[in-house]
């Protein structure tokens, strides 16, 4: 076996999938979080045929209780007062069903929508970030974190990867390299090819982020996700929406709202934007079992907020990923990216490592994985 690691760069779903799966099979792991760059599930379902069961497999192989899997339709649409199933949903056909996404939702938002959808007793942002805190424990072997420090370039020879190189100059040698982090910061690395064709028509959009804690809690075991329009003002062209979930013990809950590239460059939009989604939170719950009794307004039981803003994270355009995109260039260089949602994003994982995930009627405790993708 070789001493050199692989190295994983990124802090979204589809790093700490790679990052968890080498991990379990005992590679030896050098993972950089690069941009730090990271957006947290404002949908807390998985979509059933798109990455469901590798979650589900990573929770089992790292001992992650997730409880009772939940079939069904559990988005709520904001609509006349009161919370219901999304208006598409009288859609059979699918083609038409396309067409009332395009009409009613904005082209990033409709990443946020899930065909045929599966819910554990945990949200995903929980068993994401269950799985995250056993890998940073501190007493994980063959596992090196490295935050604070950015990419500045790739190693090569010969057209194939032989490592990375950091702000600092550090060189770290590799055997495999997985690039899960921004793609638009690719064009300013060092050794990265020119032609970046794949990056083509993807309409990357920013997200701004809300994650609150709760005190007084939400009302626990709550399945459904939420969606619900935000106020337009006079000349604003898009009707966008903001999305989230509460978490299973109703302790937390996470937000989302998508940004054009002109609103990212600005500040007090921004500001505006998260004043909007408060506003709008406390229109659409107003007076809901889910908020605890004695409470006025939902934002009344925030005892504690985290607000993130992240850019160029979430592709409005673009065939979705279902496996990553090999430079013929750069050989052992994999690019994956989380702008399709975490099931697209687990899915490049698993293809990308020849993931066998075991069946319920398997007796197999173990995890199988190619030999043609994981270097050993």
């Amino acid at each position: 076996m070789t001493s050199q690691p692989v190295v994983v760069v990124g802090d979204g779903w589809a790093a700490l999938a790679a990052v968890a799966f080498f991990v379990h099979t005992g590679v030896k792991v050098c993972w950089i979080a690069g941009t730090g760059s990271r957006l947290l599930a404002a949908h807390a379902g998985i979509e059933e045929e798109v990455g469901s069961e590798f979650w589900i497999h990573l929770a089992h192989l790292y001992q992650i209780p997730v409880g009772e899997l939940h079939k069904g339709m559990f988005l709520r649409e904001f609509r006349n007062k009161a919370w219901r199933e999304p208006s598409w949903n009288r859609s059979i056909d699918s083609a038409e069903r396309a067409e009332v996404l395009k009409e009613l939702l904005w082209e990033p938002e409709r990443r946020f929508v899930l065909n045929h959808e599966v819910r554990l007793e945990k949200t995903l942002f929980e068993l994401e970030e269950e799985l995250r805190k056993v890998l940073l424990a501190g007493d994980v072997p063959h596992l090196r974190r490295i935050e604070g420090l950015p990419l500045s370039g790739f190693l090569t020879e010969h057209g194939g990867i032989r490592g990375v190189k950091l702000g600092s100059g550090e060189e770290i040698l590799a055997q495999q390299v997985v690039y899960a982090d921004r793609w638009s910061i690719l064009p300013t690395l060092e050794n990265f090819p020119k032609t970046l064709s794949f990056m083509r028509k993807r309409g990357p959009t920013g997200v701004l982020q809300a994650s609150f804690l709760h005190e007084p809690f939400l009302k626990e075991g709550v399945l459904e996700s939420f969606f619900a329009p935000m106020h337009k003002e006079s000349g604003e062209k898009i009707e966008r929406h903001f999305w989230g979930c509460i978490s299973s013990e109703g302790k937390r809950s996470v937000w989302a709202i998508c940004l054009s590239p002109e609103e990212v460059e600005d500040n007090h939009e921004i500001a505006k934007k998260l004043r909007k989604l408060k506003s709008g939170l406390d229109k659409a719950f107003a007076g809901s079992d889910l908020i605890a009794s004695g409470s006025t307004t939902f934002t009344s039981t925030v005892s504690e907020e985290q607000i993130r803003f992240e850019e160029e994270v979430v592709f409005s355009e673009g065939e979705e990923l279902s496996s990553p995109i090999e430079l013929p260039q750069v050989a052992g260089l994999l690019l994956m990216t989380d702008g399709y949602g975490p099931g697209f994003a687990i899915m490049q994982v698993g293809s990308a490592l020849g993931v066998d995930v075991l069946r319920p009627d398997s007796k197999s405790e173990g995890m199988n994985m190619s030999d043609s993708t994981v270097l050993e």
